[in-house]
C-alpha cells in the first residue's frame, strides 16, 4: 500500500524532463530575465546555463512549480554572479553602472529593455524582482541580504529613474502612474509629524 502511494506522490515532483520542458517552452522569456538582470550577453548565458544545472539537480519541486522554480534559480544565479549589494549609506562608494554589452540586441529589444537596463545595479535588481516579478519585498530582502526598508528606497529609486521615453515606448503606463503616486521619503516623515 506504501509503494504505491509514493509511486503516486513521485509523478508530482517535476522530473529533469519536465525542467527540459520548461526552459524549451520558455527559453525567449527566461533569457530575457537573466539578459535584464545581468545587462549583459556573457553573464545572462552564465545565468541560464546555472540555471539549467540547478533545476536538474532538484528534486522536491512540484511539477506545478517547474517554471517558477527555474525564474527563481536564474534570478539567485544571477544574484551569486553579480553580487547586487545596495550601497552603503554615508560610505560615498557609487553603485556601479551597467557595463556596454557586447550582445547584438534588435532595437525593439533595446527599447523594451533599455531603461531598466540604464538602472543601477541594485535597483535594477529590486525593480526586476519586486515589478515584473511580483516578489514581496521580504522575499527580495531575502534574496539580496539586504533590509525591507532598502528594497522599497531602492524600488522607489528605480521608478524614478526610469525615463519616462521607456514607460512611453513600453506601453508600461502604470509604471509612469506608480513613479508619479511615489512619495518622497521627505514627504513620508512630513506626512508622519502631522498625524
Amino acid at each position: 500500500m506504501k509503494s504505491s502511494h509514493r509511486k503516486g506522490q513521485t509523478r508530482d515532483y517535476a522530473s529533469n524532463t519536465d525542467f527540459c520542458e520548461v526552459f524549451n517552452q520558455h527559453l525567449d522569456s527566461l533569457y530575457r530575465l537573466a539578459l535584464v538582470l545581468t545587462a549583459d550577453g556573457e553573464q545572462a548565458e552564465q545565468s541560464f546555463v546555472a540555471s539549467v544545472e540547478d533545476c536538474f539537480r532538484s528534486h522536491d519541486v512540484f511539477r506545478d512549480w517547474a517554471c517558477a522554480w527555474a525564474r527563481r534559480a536564474l534570478i539567485q544565479n544571477a544574484i551569486r554572479l553579480l553580487k547586487p549589494y545596495p550601497p552603503q549609506s554615508g560610505s560615498g562608494q557609487l553603485a556601479k553602472r551597467p557595463k556596454q554589452s557586447t550582445m547584438a540586441i534588435s532595437n525593439d529589444a533595446i527599447l523594451a529593455l533599455g531603461g531598466i537596463l540604464s538602472l543601477e545595479l541594485f535597483r535594477r535588481f529590486v525593480f526586476v524582482m519586486s515589478v515584473l516579478e511580483r516578489y514581496s519585498d521580504h522575499e527580495c530582502a531575502l534574496l539580496l541580504g539586504c533590509s525591507v526598508k532598502e528594497v522599497r528606497e531602492a524600488r522607489i529609486g528605480a521608478l524614478r529613474d526610469l525615463p519616462d521615453s521607456y514607460c512611453a515606448n513600453t506601453g508600461a503606463h502604470e509604471w509612469a502612474h506608480a513613479r508619479r503616486r511615489v512619495a518622497t521619503p521627505h514627504q513620508i516623515a512630513h506626512q508622519g509629524a502631522h498625524q
